[in-house]
């Protein structure tokens, strides 16, 4: 059974794979997908681009360059913290996974608007090859206009979809991200830490001693009366 929650990046062993964060399975089959989407926009782009030409529009160059930017963001999550996780930083990967985000927005955006550009002209032409047969003259025709259109419309759709699964690991990503900084610091290394050392101990009572007061026995005090004779006067004992 396929355990859709286990760390992909675990399965090569987590030694000096501490400062990355978990891939679960399931977002690993997010990314296939994002790819996968991406290689058809690529193809419908390039047909398109192929009728049209992408000299002068701007929303084919662009699904070339954000589809290799893809391939290369893709690889270095993949490829990095399975064989050289030493050169794998989070903080990166956090900044591709945005810049990425963008750059299929503008994709998918200037995709739909040359889609929308050239649907209009599809339209005009085939209104103006409908006046020219009426009157007799011949239709001006353009080969494989409708498939380009029809391409660059679907571009325009998966385009979208790609789009939103960034957005989807992007939020994953950013969760998963702080998970793992708070479970291992602010660092977002794993540290074991020494355990600390037992505290209970018992306390033993502490002890007073009072101070029982001395006295020194004084020697007695001699006294003459009138008469020469010595009387002793011993000072009195305390109890």
């Amino acid at each position: 059974m396929v355990d859709y929650n286990e760390n992909v990046y675990g399965r090569r062993g987590l030694d000096g794979r501490s400062h990355i964060p978990a891939l679960p399975f399931w977002v690993a089959l997010i990314r296939i997908a994002q790819f996968i989407l991406a290689l058809i926009t690529l193809i419908l782009a390039g047909y398109a681009s192929g009728v049209f030409g992408a000299g002068y529009f701007p929303g084919y160059g662009m699904t070339f360059f954000t589809f290799a930017w893809t391939v290369l963001f893709l690889l270095y999550i993949f490829v990095t913290p399975l064989w050289f996780p030493q050169v794998y930083l989070y903080w990166a990967h956090l900044g591709f996974e945005i810049a990425t985000v963008i750059f299929w927005l503008v994709t998918f955006a200037l995709l739909a608007q040359e889609a929308a550009v050239w649907n209009a002209f599809s339209t005009a032409d085939a209104e103006l090859n409908t006046a020219l047969s009426e009157a007799g003259s011949n239709a001006i025709v353009f080969p494989h206009w409708d498939q380009a259109i029809k391409a660059t419309k679907a571009a325009a759709g998966i385009g979208a979809l790609t789009w939103l699964l960034f957005i989807v690991t992007l939020v994953v990503f950013s969760f998963l991200l702080h998970k793992h900084r708070v479970a291992n610091g602010s660092t977002g290394f794993g540290i074991s830490r020494p355990a600390a050392a037992p505290t209970d101990v018992e306390a033993k009572p502490a002890t007073t001693t009072e101070k029982i007061p001395t006295t020194t026995a004084e020697p007695p005090l001699e006294l003459n009366d009138v008469n020469g004779a010595q009387h002793q006067v011993s000072s009195p004992a305390f109890a």
